[in-house]
This record gives C-alpha cells, sequence and structure tokens, in this order.
C-alpha cells in the first residue's frame, strides 16, 4: 500500500478538488473518452499503470499522468474508463529525443512540437466542437497539422496556442477575447473549490463549499427578502446571471454569496468520521447596477444574460470565490454532461424549494431535438447561442434555479478547474419531464459583451 501511495503522489497537486461519493461527476480523459472521477485505486487500468512504473519517472509521464487527475488533496481522484490506459510519454531522461520532441510549424506558421494526437489537447479540443459530419474543407485543414505516424498512431504538429479549424458554412462563431482589454478583470484563482476528501452525510445535496460561486438573488416582499433566482460570482464586483431575473416585476435589491443551508444562520455539516465541519458566514452585498444584455427578448427567450455589479466582494475564502468562463479553445467545445446548481424546486408535487445547495449532472441535448421535444418553437428561438440540457430521468433544473450556472471540470490554465458554460433560462413547466430539456444560455457566445460591460 505504501509503495501505491508513493506512486501516486508522483501525479503532483492540483488545485481544484471536487467530492465524489454518490453523486457521478462526468469526466473526458486526455483521450477523449467518457469517463467517470474516481478515487484512483479503484481505477483497474491506473492501477496496473501504476504499479509497473519503473524509476526515476521522468517529467513528461508526470505530465501525462496528470493529465488523468479530476481531483486530488488527500487522496487522488482520477477520470476512468474501462478501457487500458497507454501513455504516450517515455519514463527515461531522453526528453530531449529530437523524434519525440521534433519541432515543427503548423499551416498557420505557429511553432509546434510533432507529437501524438492523442497528447495534443489543442487539437483535441478544437475537433471536439465540430459538427458532424465534417465538411471536406475541415477535413483538409485538420490533416495539415499532420506531422508523421508512429505505433501505428497519427502525429500532429501540436502548437502551445489554442486551435480553431473555421467552416465556411457555419452560422456564427464565438467571439475570440483572447486579447480584450478587460480580460484582466477575470481572476487567475477561478473555479476551484476546498472540500477536500470531507463527504456528509446525506450526499445527494451539495458538499458544503463545494460550489463557492453560487449567488442568490434577493427581492423585496411583504415577508421580507425573497430569493427566486440565482447566479454566479466571476470577479469581486460582478454576478452573472439571467436577463430575464432582473427584468421582472421587481428587480433584485441584494445579493447573497456564500451560502449553503438557507434554513440555518450558520452552515455546518457532520462528516461520516462524525467531526462537525462549518464554512464562514455569507455576505450580503447591495447591488449598485443591473445591466441586462441589449437584445434580451423576453418572449423569445433570446439573449437571457445579464451582469450585476455589487459592492465588493471579499472573495477567495473557502465558500466565496468566483467561477471560470469559457476562454481560448474552452470556448468551442461544450462537455457531454453538465452540472446545474442551485435551491430550486427539489420537490415537483409540492413545489417545494430546497433549503440546502443541490447539484444534478445532466445531458447535453442537441439543439434540434431539442426544439423538436420541446414544443415551444413558435415562441423560443433556438440558437447555437443557447445549450439543451437535461429532460432525461428527472434531470432537469427547476424553479428557482434561473440564472445558475451549467458547469463542468476542463484544464483551465494547465489545471483542473469548474467552467461555466451556460446560464439557465427557462424549462418546462414540469420539471424533469422526460424528452423536455431546459434552454440555457451559451456563455461562450456572450464573452465579447460580458468583457465589454465589466467595471473596473
Amino acid at each position: 500500500m505504501y509503495y501505491f501511495q508513493r506512486v501516486i503522489l508522483t501525479f503532483g497537486c492540483l488545485i481544484v478538488v471536487i467530492q465524489c461519493d454518490d453523486f457521478e461527476y462526468d469526466c473526458m480523459t486526455p483521450n477523449m473518452e467518457h469517463g467517470w472521477c474516481v478515487e484512483a485505486k479503484y481505477c483497474k487500468p491506473m492501477v496496473k499503470v501504476l504499479t509497473s512504473l519503473q524509476y526515476p519517472v521522468s517529467q513528461n509521464l508526470r505530465d501525462e499522468l496528470n493529465k488523468y487527475v479530476c481531483s486530488s488533496n488527500e487522496v487522488i481522484y482520477v477520470c476512468c474508463t474501462s478501457n487500458p490506459i497507454v501513455l504516450q510519454a517515455r519514463n527515461s531522461n531522453d526528453e530531449q529525443n529530437q523524434d519525440y520532441h521534433r519541432k515543427c510549424k503548423t499551416p498557420a506558421g505557429a511553432d509546434g512540437s510533432c507529437i501524438n494526437l492523442n497528447s495534443c489537447q489543442q487539437i483535441l479540443e478544437a475537433m471536439k466542437s465540430l459538427k458532424r459530419p465534417v465538411s471536406p474543407s475541415l477535413s483538409q485543414q485538420i490533416m495539415k497539422y499532420k506531422c508523421g505516424i508512429e505505433n501505428g498512431g497519427v502525429k500532429v504538429c501540436c502548437p502551445d496556442e489554442p486551435v480553431t479549424f473555421n467552416d465556411g458554412g457555419s452560422a456564427s462563431v464565438t467571439p475570440d477575447v483572447s486579447r480584450h482589454r478587460n480580460l484582466r478583470l477575470l481572476p487567475d484563482t477561478c473555479g476551484y473549490n476546498n472540500v477536500g476528501n470531507d463527504k456528509i452525510v446525506n450526499g445527494r445535496n451539495a458538499q458544503l463549499n463545494e460550489f463557492p460561486w453560487m449567488a442568490l438573488l434577493g427581492y423585496s416582499s411583504y415577508r421580507g427578502t425573497v430569493y427566486k433566482c440565482g447566479g454566479t460570482i466571476i470577479n469581486d464586483r460582478h454576478i452573472l446571471t439571467a436577463a430575464h431575473c432582473i427584468k421582472s416585476p421587481q428587480n433584485p435589491y441584494t445579493v447573497r454569496v456564500g451560502e449553503y443551508n438557507l434554513a440555518t444562520r450558520n452552515d455546518c455539516v457532520t462528516l461520516l468520521n462524525g467531526k462537525v465541519k462549518c464554512s464562514p458566514r455569507v455576505q450580503n452585498l447591495a447591488v449598485e447596477q443591473s445591466i441586462i444584455h441589449p437584445e434580451y427578448n423576453n418572449r423569445t427567450i433570446t439573449n437571457d444574460i445579464a451582469l450585476i455589479r455589487v459592492q465588493k466582494i471579499s472573495i477567495n475564502i473557502e465558500n466565496i470565490r468566483p467561477i471560470c468562463l469559457p476562454l481560448d479553445n474552452l470556448r468551442n467545445s461544450i462537455p457531454e454532461y453538465l452540472i446545474a446548481t442551485g435551491w430550486g424546486v427539489s420537490d415537483t408535487r409540492l413545489g417545494r424549494s430546497s433549503e440546502i445547495l443541490q447539484k444534478v449532472s445532466m445531458p447535453v441535448v442537441d439543439l434540434r431535438t431539442c426544439t423538436n421535444n420541446y414544443r415551444l418553437a413558435r415562441r423560443v428561438r433556438l440558437s447555437e447561442k443557447q445549450i439543451c440540457a437535461g429532460g432525461r430521468n428527472n434531470r432537469d433544473t427547476c424553479r428557482g434555479d434561473s440564472g445558475g450556472p451549467l458547469q463542468q471540470i476542463r484544464f483551465y490554465n494547465g489545471q483542473a478547474r469548474f467552467i461555466q458554460y451556460g446560464v439557465v433560462s427557462i424549462g418546462p413547466r414540469e420539471c424533469g419531464e422526460d424528452e423536455k430539456p431546459s434552454v440555457n444560455t451559451n456563455v461562450a457566445y456572450y464573452m465579447d459583451w460580458i468583457l465589454d460591460t465589466l467595471i473596473p
């Protein structure tokens, strides 16, 4: 066992940690296979690789192993499938080998390294976003990156920068904001939590501090403050939410961050080891300005996105942190499953909202299928600027989840982080109804507007 733990530690540490309890996190292996985030010792293909390692382990090999990590603290979790793990890196000190690290030029003229296709995350991410079937022009673009064949596998010229394949027939393109002047206003320390290996009793709820970017929009009523919509922290002054949450009979006057259990003053949970864990107090923030997308249409529910500027948030504490937004190569691909979080209706029979933050993993649904099944096509114009998700096995967002995020773990600046891909917009009258997914705003298509609107 000691040897196994020592091998595990060669992975190095990632900042993000997620909880792998009864709730299933989907993940994607470096080979673009759909897998599940499990403790490394329970992943037979990974155990087989780790127990066969010979020392010294090269940095190249450690880096490749690190790509399988989907969570780490005291315990390492990896993205696991039933298929054998084949490592492309060499476990030796010949990292300067010209064959392995042969320099090359991409079709765009950028410097790159000739490596196995399965090791080039930039090209894999770009290919994943392509519509099927792939057009001949796109196939030609992809083939131009080919630089050789090794052990039956294709090698490509892999650059350090994100790769984008352009199809002349594409109807819309996500904006490239890599040089936007306000990019500096989005913090690098985004999208990670600190739940560690703590497991709480009743694991169907979100873990304490598992989604520290969650926000609640507060509205004034005769009963005092009521919370009807959600949102996410994207920096220390701005909350991302849905436009329909603001353009309503009443506008929110306060935003609460750092919340977990609405029924308790102090958020504490009992861990499986019997210990009690508590998080810092919530912050109630005054709304300074609400900004709706200028082309929002409440009849067709298009451009349903908004920003709320609040008084300064004390971020980077365990229960209050920003989420990452889809930048660079992440902007053109959507994971197969997305995680929705919120305090919406959990008992659909009684229409009762949840007091504890909930989470659900939902499959992304093809837009054409979504339009056909939704039966609202005459009123709602679905486009690439929207994401359909859920509507299967009672997995969906519900009333009260509006404005909240659709998120998933992806590599961001070389580390595994939570990325927000969608903003919850509308859903069927009956939550979780089969074949009736929810419609959500695709954040990637609004990155230019978001950055234009941020105020330093």
